[in-house]
């Protein structure tokens, strides 16, 4: 077992018991990272300072201090690019998720900002450091590195190989290459479904949304993505299917980039076609339960149900509804009550008043007062131009 550093622990403790007497503990720490041999001790403490998750609204945290000490192109510490390396490559070994997010941070600094750390007041440790931008050749030798450290990394996961996807334009064409075939690797030896999602989730997003013509990638990048993106989909048919209601506004893909200009509207009925597709799949091949997972696993709750609203026969309305007003969790009480309000939202006005109607004679007979109360809280509320309903 590794020896615990005594003041490591004090300082963990310090931080758990109140953010006001974090910023000076971290600034004694940064004003000590400035001398080159000081350096590793430092960034070690402030690592596993890091490992403690503090909830406050406060700046000053152990992970920001760590930012700034290795900001690539302003670093706030007057060590050389190799005793940076090699700190940094001590912090991934001891502090794996920490020293992730650090080299993570390295990377893709196109918009990046930064801070300067508490300098010494009476010692000259940081003379003639972090004040102005290091040159790209210093830049590159650090970015080198971190490179390295990311694809040679033990375990890669969807979380790892995303966050590098999302970085692709900043590494060079044959650690690129190394990139993509460490995807096919992990698509074919991956055993979930939801992770091969996510990973995928992410290079639709970074390579076929606008946001990848602000990157402006090449064509060979694209063909190299539209292939992972392939390999990468899921067999499980809600999975395969929970891009499209994950959230309810669902980015435009590659089939949209054609033209400068998004017509909004075009998009909004191509996805409304392919939620109908996806729900009535769903439906049939895994009927109330695949409904109900897909509503778990996703965030667009009432668009499940106004689709399933069409793909469902009027036959069927009063006993699916029956069923989802006496759902508990999971999921949760709120994604019910949305699939619900979606549902009901979707039939036309006569249609709805004959099932509530219907629905409530029901809840009355056999006393499920609280099935009623929620089916009616999950109506439409609006005021109709004509009627009661």
């Amino acid at each position: 077992m590794r020896p615990r550093c005594r003041n490591s622990c004090v300082l963990r403790t310090a931080c758990r018991s109140g953010a006001a007497r974090a910023p000076g503990l971290l600034w004694a720490l940064e004003t000590l990272a400035w001398n080159p041999d000081r350096l590793l001790r430092v960034s070690l403490i402030l690592a596993q300072l890091a490992t403690v998750r503090i909830d406050d609204n406060w700046s000053n945290k152990p992970e920001s201090s760590l930012e700034s000490i290795y900001r690539v192109w302003m670093p706030q510490t007057a060590a050389s690019v190799d005793q940076r390396n090699k700190a940094m490559e001590a912090i991934c070994r001891r502090y794996p998720e920490i020293g992730w997010r650090l080299c993570v941070e390295q990377l893709g600094t196109r918009y990046g900002i930064g801070r300067y750390s508490s300098r010494p007041l009476w010692r000259n440790d940081a003379v003639g450091a972090g004040q102005t931008a290091k040159t790209p050749d210093e830049i590159w030798c650090v970015a080198r590195k971190v490179i390295e450290l990311a694809l040679r990394w033990p375990l890669q996961t969807e979380k790892t190989l995303g966050d590098l996807v999302e970085r692709l334009e900043y590494m060079p064409e044959g650690n690129q290459e190394t990139l993509w075939s460490l995807i096919k690797l992990w698509a074919t030896s991956a055993s979930g479904d939801l992770a091969k999602h996510a990973l995928r989730e992410r290079v639709r997003k970074s390579f076929f949304s606008r946001h990848a013509r602000i990157r402006d990638l090449s064509a060979g990048i694209n063909d190299r993505a539209r292939e992972a993106f392939g390999l990468l989909e899921p067999g499980d048919l809600v999975v395969r299917h929970l891009w499209l209601f994950a959230d309810h506004w669902v980015g435009e893909s590659f089939h949209e980039q054609e033209g400068e200009d998004l017509d909004y509207h075009q998009h909004e009925a191509r996805i409304t076609a392919l939620r109908k597709v996806a729900v009535n799949e769903i439906w049939l091949d895994a009927g109330y339960n695949g409904i109900m997972r897909l509503c778990a696993l996703g965030n667009a709750a009432s668009a499940i149900g106004w689709q399933l609203a069409g793909v469902l026969t009027p036959t069927q309305w009063q006993s699916f509804l029956s069923r989802l007003s006496g759902q508990r969790a999971p999921p949760a009480e709120l994604k019910i009550d949305n699939l619900l309000s979606g549902f009901l939202e979707r039939l036309d006005r006569d249609a709805r008043r004959a099932t509530l109607i219907a629905l409530l004679e029901d809840f009355a007979a056999t006393g499920s007062a609280d099935m009623a109360v929620r089916l009616l809280k999950c109506a439409p509320f609006r005021a109709p131009k004509h009627g009661p309903f």
